[in-house]
């Protein structure tokens, strides 16, 4: 069965063609380091050829849920190291998955601060968990300029972090209503400046983040992941076919290095 042969992905040659996504645990301590049980959930599944990790917030202001790890202080890199060290005993392959909420939280997950996001658009029609319950979502705070640059800045720290920490690469989160995607979408973004308005202006941040990516662990290591079809989180795009067509031609056109 071609599923059970190798397969390269960068420069790793996977033992087969089957991949784990991401899916969150919430299983963090309350400082988003990772435990025994978390190694132990990765050791179970290292004979996929790939596992492509849980979200792990790229720093404090990403955090939208409660008990999701990090990887953004030297305790949370530290304690990911045994998850990456007992997944490539086994011969497995695994990318750390960086995320940024943007205004997918709530302010009890995030001692007292609003979520921020590119407007302040909320999302309506569904709730957020906290632990203390399902909480209508509030306004985020939109973003000015200069605390995106410090995002982007904060995306390629975190990928260094990742390889730190053992991971084998970094697949960028922006789909299902995340922070890039928020970007993305006219129905979260309706900034006005060179971030907002036209497909090129809306794709500038996840293209920026992206370069950000490749410049810390270099084009084989760095990966996205998009939904250009999906509704979930508040999310709405006009006219995906053209915007996404937009987005893989500027990934084609970036710089290797």
């Amino acid at each position: 069965m071609k599923l059970l042969e190798q397969a390269r992905i960068g420069t790793h040659v996977l033992k087969n063609r089957l991949a784990m996504a991401p899916m969150t645990r919430s299983r963090a301590s309350s400082d988003g380091v990772v435990g025994s049980s978390v190694v132990t959930y990765y050791t179970q599944r290292s004979s996929a050829g790939l596992i492509i990790s849980e979200a792990i917030n790229i720093s404090k202001q990403a955090t939208g849920s409660p008990l999701t790890p990090g990887l953004y202080t030297q305790d949370q890199i530290e304690a990911w190291q045994h998850v990456t060290k007992a997944v490539h005993e086994q011969g497995g392959v695994i990318y750390a998955q960086l995320w940024h909420t943007g205004r997918v939280g709530h302010s009890l997950v995030k001692n007292g601060e609003l979520p921020v996001a590119p407007s302040a658009v909320g999302i309506t029609g569904q709730q957020h968990f906290t632990m203390q319950g399902l909480k209508d979502y509030e306004t985020p705070r939109a973003l000015d300029v200069h605390e995106i640059a410090s995002i982007v800045g904060d995306y390629q720290q975190a990928a260094k972090n990742a390889i730190e920490a053992g991971f084998d690469g970094v697949e960028l989160h922006a789909a299902f209503g995340y922070l890039p995607n928020q970007f993305l979408a006219e129905s979260s973004n309706q900034r006005t400046d060179g971030y907002g308005g036209s497909h090129e202006n809306r794709n500038r941040f996840v293209i920026e983040v992206m370069q950000a990516l490749v410049a810390a662990v270099g084009p084989d290591k760095a990966a996205i992941r998009i939904s250009p079809t999906s509704t979930y989180n508040g999310i709405a795009h006009l006219d995906p076919t053209e915007q996404f067509t937009m987005l893989l031609h500027q990934m084609n056109e970036m710089p290797l290095s």
